[in-house]
């Protein structure tokens, strides 16, 4: 029994408090409530406190960022914890009148150990609203009303958020303004003087676009190292610069750019092309742009492509433009070489119907193009000048000069414009060759003695390209010494046809000749039935030889469709001796021709050339030469000539061919006037046989 009172007596000693610990226990009580009383003032305390009155304050601090006056108009609220955070809204920079910014809401988050040693860094600063202008004066001078360097005393700054902000450039010496406008994007910086990095996104002219802009810490004279690049959203194209930025009133750029441009989805693989680049050395300012030797990359698939030149844009009241190309070698991207060229128009036919619209600026200016081949898949232009002017709503081309085969020389001049996406040209234009074989030969393969060798010719007139159809008006060809009128119309879009009209002087056999040798070759190959499958014709000439047939007076006036020709009249005062007013249809083949028509005939003689040359081209025999053989002059009107049928019909007589022929007694008196003597005795003795017609 006492060895157990002395063991819970050991126990009960072990358990008595330390005085010591009870202390500690009691001042971290009194701590810990302390603590959470000063949390609870931090938290509350703001609240109470009329920021207001701090207004000057605040807008000194953010006087010394900005470099310029800040008003503060809004609500000003405050918190402590979790880390110190201030809202104001409505913020003018600058002059109460004029202000060079505003903000809807400003939110700014400070660091709390700095905060609580006086100094104001901020971590985080998001904009809302903010409206920033700025504009260059009639000197051209450069101003934004404040000066920002980011070293304020006891402020640092390290990024920005900005929401729907808008930036104005109001330029004062064109009166126009530039606006971007809903700029989202996040902007780093150790300081407003930089470096600074920016990237968002905002809105100009309707379009969406995302930009890029960095700038390295400024060096001893000012300048610093800038790289910037826009593009589109649609990444239609995309434009970068890089070099050294001189800030100020009259701010600088030297360095270079790079422009590319995304040419339109391909919807076949050998559609497809590289992109568009420009490259060169820049150099801007407020009042001109200078591009000192750029080039030029129409398909950056093709580096052997290459146009070189320089340009000089000045800006401020008038606004202009002036720019050189130059270059070696330009050619189109090659056709595919699959593909079957019997089963595809003239190239120039094609190549009219892809022409893109025309690349007009904006701005009046001038340009120059100095280059040694233009390749155009069927056929090149050599030695192409070209001197333009524009007003910013179509070119003027003062002068178009290129050479083709056969020195040949294409001059055009007149107005180029952009009609609803499609290229638009009204204007004069000529063809001067002094060897139209070799101009022939883009379209036709020479003939053996060639005629049109060393031959010199001219087409001059008036041209005008619009949408799908290409003219030529008051046109006048000269051949072999003659003037002749000639009229066209081709269209290449959903309506391919020819349209021709001609009025011709007296061409004799050698201008006829090379009339001919200059035509297309319609029967040799499809093309020209693949280009104009349809079309009309009016021509018209004093004298021509035709089928080795001298003629006067002839007219020939139709159209021709797939199915074949019909002519609304042909006629000829005389052509081999024969004379006639026709119209009719003509379809088949030239080897098996099939006709329908009426009209009248006037036979001059029975020997005419033009009977001649029909009989040799039936193979007539001797004696129906000679029963044909007329003794004087015969007139045969309203005949009517019937496809596949066998009768000529003449009216008041008629005449079957497709039976024997009767002809009545010599001894009658009827007969007698419109027969001779010899005529007669052939008829009693020979009964011809059936001729077909």
């Amino acid at each position: 029994m006492a060895g157990l009172l002395r063991g819970r007596k050991c126990l009960n000693s072990a358990r008595k408090p330390d005085p010591r610990v009870t202390v500690l226990n009691r001042i971290y009580i009194i701590v810990g409530l302390l603590a959470i009383f000063v949390l609870a003032g931090a938290f509350i305390a703001p609240r109470f406190i009329q920021w207001g009155d701090y207004r000057e304050r605040m807008e000194e601090l953010a006087g010394r960022v900005l470099g310029a006056k800040v008003i503060i108009r809004g609500d000003i609220e405050f918190s402590l914890l979790p880390q110190p955070r201030l809202n104001f809204t409505d913020v003018l920079v600058g002059s109460a009148d004029e202000p060079a910014a505003t903000v809807g809401a400003v939110e700014a988050e400070f660091s709390l150990m700095d905060f609580l040693r006086d100094h104001y860094n901020i971590t985080r600063l998001v904009l809302r609203e903010p409206v920033v202008d700025f504009t260059i004066d009639e000197s051209g001078l450069f101003g934004s009303g404040f000066a920002p360097n980011g070293t304020g005393t006891g402020v640092g700054l390290a990024q920005a958020s900005i929401i729907d902000a808008t930036v104005r450039l109001m330029d004062r010496r064109a009166r126009r303004t530039y606006e971007a406008s809903d700029v989202d994007g996040e902007l780093k910086f150790s300081g407003l003087a930089g470096p600074l990095q920016f990237q968002g996104s905002g809105t100009y002219d309707g379009g969406r676009y995302t930009a890029q802009f960095n700038s390295a810490p400024p060096a001893s004279d000012g300048s610093s190292r800038v790289t910037a690049a826009v593009r589109p959203e649609s990444d239609a194209f995309s434009f970068a610069v890089e070099g050294l930025l001189t800030a100020g009133m009259a701010p600088k750029f030297d360095g270079t750019m790079t422009y590319r441009q995304t040419p339109p989805a391909a919807q076949n693989a050998d559609e497809i092309r590289g992109n568009l680049v420009l490259e060169s050395r820049i150099t801007a300012s407020t009042d001109r742009v200078v591009l000192s030797g750029y080039t030029l990359q129409p398909d950056e698939n093709r580096a052997g492509t290459r146009l070189a030149g320089a340009a000089s844009i000045q800006l401020g009241t008038r606004q202009s433009f002036d720019a050189v190309i130059s270059g070696g070698v330009f050619t189109l991207p090659p056709r595919d070489a699959k593909e079957d060229a019997n089963t595809q128009p003239y190239e120039a036919v094609r190549l009219l119907a892809e022409l893109p619209a025309p690349i007009i600026p904006p701005i009046p200016g001038r340009i120059g193009v100095d280059t040694a081949e233009v390749g155009l898949r069927g056929f090149a232009l050599r030695n192409v000048r070209v001197d333009a002017s524009t007003d910013g709503k179509a070119r003027q081309i003062e002068q178009f000069i290129a050479a083709l085969p056969g020195e040949t020389e294409l001059r055009a001049s007149g107005t180029l414009s952009d009609e609803n996406g499609s290229p638009a040209f009204r204007g004069q234009a000529s063809l001067d060759s002094t060897g139209l074989d070799g101009l022939a030969a883009l379209w036709r393969k020479p003939l053996d003695n060639n005629p049109l060798f060393n031959q010199p010719g001219r087409l001059d007139g008036r041209v005008m390209l619009g949408g799908d159809a290409f003219g030529l008006t008051d046109g006048r060809l000269t051949l072999d010494g003659h003037t002749h009128a000639v009229e066209l119309r081709s269209g290449f879009g959903a309506e391919k046809r020819l349209d021709v009209v001609g009025h011709f002087d007296d061409t004799g056999a050698s201008g006829s000749t090379l009339i001919g040798a200059l035509l297309p070759d319609m029967g040799a190959s499809p093309t020209f039935g693949i280009s104009f499958p349809t079309g009309s014709f009016a021509l018209s000439g004093k004298s021509a030889q035709l089928f080795g047939l001298d003629g006067s007076d002839l007219v020939a006036e139709g159209m021709w469709t797939a199915g074949g020709v019909e002519f609304t009249r042909l006629s000829a005062d005389d052509l081999g001796g024969v004379g006639f007013n026709t119209a009719g249809q003509f379809t088949g083949t030239l080897a098996a021709p099939q006709l329908v028509g009426r009209g009248n005939i006037k036979i001059g003689a029975g020997d005419a050339p033009a009977l001649v040359a029909l009989y040799d081209a039936l193979k007539t025999p001797p004696d129906w030469r000679n029963f044909l053989a007329l003794p004087r002059p015969v007139t045969l009107p309203s005949i009517l000539v019937r496809r596949r049928a066998r009768t000529i019909r003449r009216s008041p007589r008629m005449v079957r061919l497709a039976s024997p022929i009767s002809m009545p007694a010599c001894s009658s008196a009827a007969v007698q006037q419109r027969h001779s003597p010899r005529h007669c005795v052939l008829l009693r003795r020979w009964n011809p046989p059936t001729l077909p017609v």
